[in-house]
């Protein structure tokens, strides 16, 4: 499978490229990254700066796995549209016009688009939407913990869990820190972020009856389980329709 790669210089992009080289049917065909310079070293493949750079012109590929940043959206979009070679979006942190733009390039190619890219992490979030559909009436509390240099809060996996509890109930306020001096709301669904240290990722899921409470919790101890993710989702779209695909289409499969 041959593979574009976009936020190729970052942390991510070195994870998932030691993923590529690891594996002998992939093939790292087109290397993306907004910071290459001049003095930029990198053999793997051609690198560019941009979608639109000449590197990226009529390039074969059979996917395109995106660990950039949220604001490359539209480009990517157009490149999706334009291309149709199917993408995987691994991307967090996108606004509501950003993830449009996403959607609508879905009826182009196939997309894969998922708060996280931790197969753990989306059977973390199953197991609480079967919890909140279980006790629909509980309190429900969602703690995120990520490292100081991380710029989203909350992160798009607690938002993703937060929206597929609120759709398995059916409803239910996301409220997105707390403060002040107004009691807790029947059904809301709290999302809390710690930023500190090095933590690669943590998500614990509280749901409290008054009686009994349930804890459920995912910690990632190395972001090669989001690399090995993205290829995963790179390798379940090969043939698929064109529409936007999540998580849970992966876990089904």
């Amino acid at each position: 499978m041959r593979i574009i790669l976009t936020g190729a210089l970052g942390r991510m992009g070195q994870k998932v490229i030691e993923a590529i080289n690891q594996n002998d049917d992939l093939q790292l065909v087109l290397a993306v990254d907004i910071n290459k310079s001049e003095n930029t070293e990198f053999s793997q493949c051609p690198l560019a700066s941009s979608l639109e750079d000449k590197q990226a012109q009529n390039i074969e590929a059979d996917c395109l796995i995106d660990f950039s940043f949220h604001t490359s959206a539209p480009e990517i979009a157009q490149f999706i549209t334009k291309t149709k070679i199917p993408a995987v979006i691994a991307t967090t942190g996108h606004t509501e016009e950003e993830t449009k733009v996403i959607e609508a390039a879905a009826q182009f190619a196939p997309v894969f688009f998922a708060g996280n890219m931790s197969v753990g992490v989306g059977l973390t979030s199953k197991l609480a939407c079967e919890v909140a559909t279980m006790f629909p009436d509980a309190d429900c509390e969602i703690v995120e913990s990520h490292h100081n240099k991380k710029v989203d809060s909350p992160s798009g996996t607690a938002l993703m869990i937060a929206r597929a509890i609120q759709h398995a109930r059916g409803g239910g306020e996301i409220v997105c820190g707390r403060s002040g001096m107004e009691p807790r709301e029947p059904g809301q669904i709290g999302v809390s972020a710690m930023r500190l240290g090095n933590i690669v990722g943590e998500h614990t899921i509280i749901f409290d009856t008054g009686t009994q409470a349930i804890e459920i919790k995912h910690t990632s101890h190395d972001r090669a389980l989001f690399a090995d993710g993205a290829i995963d989702a790179a390798r379940f779209l090969q043939g698929k329709e064109n529409k936007l695909w999540k998580m849970e289409d992966l876990l089904c499969k």
